[in-house]
């Protein structure tokens, strides 16, 4: 007779670790984002001052409230076609990918210093495009 398969199996190593890594970007993503956010003249204060003193002024405020509940909606909706819709999962990405860039900036600033300036010499004229800066 074969032996039946337990119901539980354990995570092999490898998830586990993989586990540990995910959650560890994703708490050194919320540090560096609060610490950005919060410190004097922030991206908090920053993107205030410019909602504020743009064209658009106190307009742009209700059009950014409905853009996050449209994402959240989005996010959140339920599709009866699938049981499992990975659209949930992008924020844990994009909370890892800032953790990652928070965790390489400075091994970049201090080893890397010409590629950190390739880097923003590409994203020069992206940024004065998009943003006038």
């Amino acid at each position: 007779m074969a032996k039946d398969k337990p119901e539980f199996q354990p995570d092999s190593v490898f998830k586990t670790l993989a586990s540990i890594i995910r959650l560890t970007l994703v708490a050194i993503g919320l540090a560096g984002l609060s610490v950005e956010i919060f410190r004097d003249d922030g991206l908090l204060k920053n993107i205030f001052s410019g909602m504020i003193s743009s064209r658009f002024g106190l307009a742009s405020i209700p059009i950014v409230l409905i853009a996050v509940f449209l994402l959240n909606r989005w996010l959140v909706t339920y599709s009866h076609e699938q049981q499992h819709s990975s659209k949930g999962d992008i924020p844990l990405y994009v909370m890892m990918a800032i953790g990652g860039f928070f965790v390489l900036n400075p091994l970049i600033d201090t080893y890397w210093p010409s590629f950190k300036a390739a880097v923003q010499s590409f994203w020069a004229p992206i940024r004065h495009f998009l943003f006038g800066i």
